[in-house]
C-alpha cells in the first residue's frame, strides 16, 4: 500500500502504535501533500505524536459516521469523553467512575441512570472505540465487568490523541446552530463557485463517495469532471491505482483490485452477494421493460415489487444456500460465494484465460456442476498471485436451482461473416452465440476468408476474455483452429 492509500484508509497513524509505519508515513508524507492540499483542499497533520490527514466529504452523507455507533446517544456519550480528555494531560490516568459521574453532570436531555444496563451498554460501545483507535488505553479492569455490575471500575489512561480527532475550525463555533454552519466554516469569504472551491469539491466527491450522480445542484460540477476528465483521471492515477468512468449523468472513480484503500464493494460478507443478485435480477427486469429508469438513470422500485425480487431471489438461489440462510426470512437471507476457481496471470493473458477457463466451466457443466464467470463483482480471494501477475476473473462452482436461462444474443449476421455459405461456419457461430460474454455485450467479429477463421475482439470490459471463450467454443463445435 502506499501513503495515500493508508493515510486515506484510516483515521491516523499512532507513534505510539505503529512506530515503524509512523516513520514510513512521515517519509513518504511530503511526495503527496501537494496533492492533498491543492486538489483535494485537506491539511496534513504531523507531529511527534501522530500523522493525520484532515479528511472531510464534498457534503455530508447520511451513510457516513462512525461505523461503530448505531444509536445518537452513543454519539453525544462520544462527545462527551472528548470534553471530559480536554481537561487530562497526556499520559494521565483516571477511572470511569469519573467520566461516568462527569457525563451525568453534562447530559440534559434525560436523566442517566448507571444502574440501567441499556447507558452502560451504549458507554461501552462507545469505550471500545475508543480504546481500538487510540484515544485512550486501558491499564486495569475491563469494560465488560461495567456492563455486568455498574459499580466496576476500570483504570483509563488519556493518550493524548483525543485532541486530534476534531477537525481544526477556523473560527469560534459556539455560534454555530445548525449543520449547515459547519459545511460553510471551510469557504468562508470565498466564492463556492470558483475554480478552486470547485475543483476541490469535485476530487472530494469522487475520492470519498461511490460516485457523483448529476443533478440540478451540481450540474457545473458534473460539467467540470466532462471539461477536465483528463486532467483528473491523471492526478488520480499518478497517486492512486484507478480509473475514471465518465457516464452519461453519472461518475465514478473504480479502485482497481489491486488498490487497498478504506472499504470496497462488493466484500467478502453476505450482505455483497444478496445484494449483487437483487441487482442481477433489476437489470434483467429494466432489459424486459418491467422497470423503466428516470432520465437521470435512476431507478424507482416500489416497496411490495422490491419484497417480490427478494422473495424471488431466496426461491432461485436458496437450493444453494447453506441452512442457516436456508431458514432466514426474505429479509435476513443471503449467502456468500466460496466455491471457486481464480485464474490468474499477467494482462497479456487474459484472451488465454477465457479459452482455457472455458475448457474448465464446459466440463463442470458436463459432471452436473453449474458455473458462472465473475468479474469486478467478487471481494477478496485466497489465490497466491506472484509478482507481476493479478487475478484476472474467477469462475464460482456449485449446484443451480436451475440449468440457467438463454440469454438475449445478437444475431448470427451481427457475430460474423464467412466469404461464402458454410455449413460447419454457421454451427460454429450457433454455438460462438451461446457463449457467456461480459454483460452479454458480445463484443466480438467471426470472419471467414479463403477457409481461414479470425476472430477479433471490439473492445469493451473483459472484451480479451470474453473472445477466449468464444474461440473455444467456435473449435470445440467445428474442429477448425480460430487465427
Amino acid at each position: 500500500m502506499n501513503a495515500l492509500e493508508i493515510l486515506l484508509g484510516r483515521r491516523w497513524i499512532l507513534k505510539s502504535r505503529d512506530r515503524e509505519l509512523y516513520y514510513r508515513m512521515k517519509d513518504e508524507a511530503p511526495a503527496i501533500k501537494k496533492f492533498l492540499t491543492e486538489k483535494l483542499g485537506y491539511q496534513m497533520i504531523v507531529n511527534p505524536y501522530l500523522i493525520k490527514i484532515e479528511k472531510m466529504p464534498a457534503k455530508p452523507e447520511n451513510w457516513m459516521g462512525i461505523l461503530e455507533f448505531n444509536d445518537k446517544i452513543e454519539y453525544v456519550f462520544f462527545c462527551m469523553i472528548l470534553m471530559f480528555l480536554e481537561e487530562k494531560e497526556a499520559m494521565e490516568q483516571f477511572v470511569l467512575s469519573e467520566l461516568t459521574e462527569y457525563i451525568q453532570g453534562q447530559y440534559q436531555e434525560e436523566q442517566i441512570d448507571w444502574t440501567v444496563y441499556q447507558y452502560r451498554r451504549h458507554l461501552i460501545k462507545v469505550l471500545k472505540y475508543c480504546v481500538n483507535s487510540g484515544i485512550l488505553d486501558v491499564d486495569d479492569g475491563s469494560e465488560e465487568n461495567f456492563a455486568k455490575d455498574g459499580s466496576n471500575e476500570v483504570l483509563y489512561e488519556n493518550t493524548g490523541a483525543s485532541r486530534y480527532f476534531m477537525r481544526n475550525f477556523t473560527q469560534d463555533i459556539m455560534g454555530y446552530t445548525k449543520p449547515e454552519d459547519f459545511q460553510k466554516e471551510e469557504w468562508i469569504d470565498v466564492d463556492e463557485d470558483r475554480g478552486i472551491v470547485r475543483r476541490q469539491r469535485v476530487y472530494r466527491q469522487l475520492l470519498m463517495t461511490m460516485g457523483m450522480y448529476k443533478n440540478e445542484q451540481n450540474e457545473e460540477d458534473f460539467a467540470y469532471i466532462r471539461n477536465q476528465r483528463n486532467l483528473v483521471q491523471s492526478d488520480f492515477e499518478e497517486y492512486l491505482d484507478c480509473e475514471l468512468h465518465v457516464h452519461r449523468t453519472s461518475a465514478f472513480l473504480i479502485l482497481s483490485q489491486d488498490c487497498r484503500m478504506g472499504r470496497c464493494f462488493p466484500e467478502e460478507n453476505t450482505i455483497s452477494d444478496v445484494i449483487l443478485l437483487v441487482n442481477g435480477m433489476i437489470c434483467e427486469k429494466i432489459e424486459e421493460g418491467e422497470i423503466v429508469p428516470a432520465a437521470d438513470e435512476r431507478i424507482f422500485i416500489p416497496r411490495e415489487m422490491f419484497t417480490g425480487i427478494l422473495e424471488s431471489c431466496k426461491e432461485l438461489y436458496g437450493r444453494g444456500f447453506i441452512k442457516t440462510y436456508r431458514e432466514m426470512t426474505t429479509g435476513e437471507f443471503c449467502e456468500n460465494v466460496k466455491n471457486y476457481i481464480a485464474i490468474v496471470g499477467n494482462k497479456n493473458d487474459q484472451e488465454k484465460a477465457g479459452y482455457y477457463g472455458e475448457k474448465i466451466v464446459l466440463k463442470c457443466q458436463k459432471l452436473g456442476l453449474n458455473t458462472c464467470w465473475v468479474a469486478m463483482t467478487h471481494g477478496k480471494s485466497k489465490a497466491q498471485i506472484k509478482r507481476g501477475q493479478k487475478l484476472l476473473i474467477i469462475i464460482s462452482l456449485g449446484y443451480g436451482e436451475t440449468q440457467g436461462v438463454p440469454h438475449k444474443s445478437k444475431s448470427i449476421a451481427e457475430l460474423g461473416q464467412a466469404d461464402q455459405k458454410n455449413e460447419w461456419f454457421e454451427k460454429g457461430m450457433e454455438a460462438v452465440s451461446l457463449a457467456p460474454t461480459a454483460v452479454n455485450q458480445q463484443k466480438f467479429y467471426f470472419e471467414l476468408k479463403n477457409g481461414i477463421v479470425t476472430a477479433k475482439n471490439l473492445g469493451g470490459f473483459y472484451s480479451r476474455i470474453d473472445l477466449g471463450i468464444v474461440k473455444y467454443h467456435f473449435e470445440v463445435m467445428t474442429g477448425h483452429e480460430v487465427k
